[in-house]
């Protein structure tokens, strides 16, 4: 029996749909547990977790050194949240029991504080602006949002050109161009560490963002491929028409082409993003100042200083995690519709 052309279309569609739609569950099963762990104590984490756990249940003989150990609350705001004298000292082997006591502080009041405070002591304690490496989290999302975007946007500019340039292979020197950046793909990363650094070095580039942005915007094997294969297939009557009428070379690409290289935009976006984001060898090898570290070089320093506090690393990891979420999920429909069309003809 023969399937119509249609019917076999809608076919397709609702399998790759389906397909796409069971590894995004898979995919984003590893990211809700570890949402999961922001709200689990360090105490706790030894226990399986399926949703977020409810209160933590705080003894009353509690000790002023435990809470200081595992909570790291700053003393001054917490004698100033319940209205302690900051000249009196606490014992470190003091209770709840006892500071409600010695004080007239409903004890319930400091209990119910305490469990807050443990169940969400991961978010409180990593979004709370802190020094770490001399940087704070806020400042280093901002450079790594810096880093990000200027690279994004130069390799797709730039891959554009290229593309725009080399799709037909018209000329001879096209093909040489894009075997040359197919030639990329044999050489390991890690071969060329050195030379860059050296070409950085000459260039004075150190310790600045042009030595991390400059390599991913000169583009890759993948993206030249996929902005060469895609403009190679705009029709060449678009091209016509524009001369026709009394349109430039320029007013094609910027009118006619980048419009319709919507969908490889965001396919790329969604590949290289993560990969731009996660860099970590080359903040770590070029940026000396501290004040320029991304967010994956201050995670390194927030570990190593709370190597103790599970509770705080899963939801650093986790921070760090959510903006390529957000774009990933933003992004999906048009990494979905480049699948389909190269899946689908007609």
């Amino acid at each position: 029996m023969k399937i119509a052309p249609r019917i076999k279309k809608k076919i397709i569609s609702t399998i790759i749909i389906c397909i796409l739609v069971v590894y995004a569950i898979l995919t984003l099963i590893p990211f809700y547990f570890l949402f999961v762990r922001t709200f689990v104590a360090t105490s706790e984490m030894t226990d399986l977790y399926i949703w977020i756990p409810g209160k933590y249940e705080v003894s009353k003989k509690l000790a002023v050194n435990s809470i200081q150990e595992r909570l790291k609350i700053e003393m001054p705001k917490f004698k100033q949240r319940f209205g302690i004298p900051q000249d009196d000292r606490l014992q470190p082997r003091m209770t709840i029991a006892d500071i409600a006591e010695k004080y007239d502080i409903p004890l319930q009041e400091m209990i119910e504080f305490f469990e807050t405070r443990y169940r969400f002591h991961g978010w409180l304690f990593t979004l709370t602006p802190r020094m770490v490496e001399g940087l704070a989290i806020y400042r280093s999302m901002l450079n790594s949002v810096i880093v990000t975007v200027s690279s994004l946007v130069l390799m797709i500019v730039l891959s554009i050109l290229t593309g725009f340039v080399i799709a037909g292979f018209r000329k001879r020197w096209h093909f040489y161009i894009y075997t040359y950046y197919l030639v990329s793909l044999i050489i390991p990363p890690s071969l060329i560490i050195v030379p860059k650094y050296i070409l950085m070095n000459y260039l004075h580039l150190i310790n600045t963002y042009f030595s991390i942005i400059l390599p991913f915007a000169a583009g890759s094997a993948l993206s030249t491929m996929i902005f060469t294969s895609y403009i190679g297939t705009i029709p060449k009557d678009f091209s016509d028409a524009v001369k026709i009428d009394g349109g430039s070379r320029l007013q094609y690409l910027w009118h006619v082409v980048v419009p319709l290289c919507i969908i490889p935009i965001g396919t790329l976006t969604v590949i290289e993003l993560p990969q731009i984001w996660n860099q970590f060898l080359e903040p770590l090898l070029y940026l000396e100042k501290q004040q320029l570290y991304t967010l994956q070089l201050y995670l390194r320093g927030f570990l190593g200083h709370n190597s103790d506090d599970f509770q705080a690393f899963n939801t650093a990891i986790l921070v760090s995690i959510i903006p390529m979420l957000a774009v990933y999920l933003s992004a999906r429909r048009l990494f979905v519709k480049s699948l389909m069309a190269g899946a689908i003809k007609g």
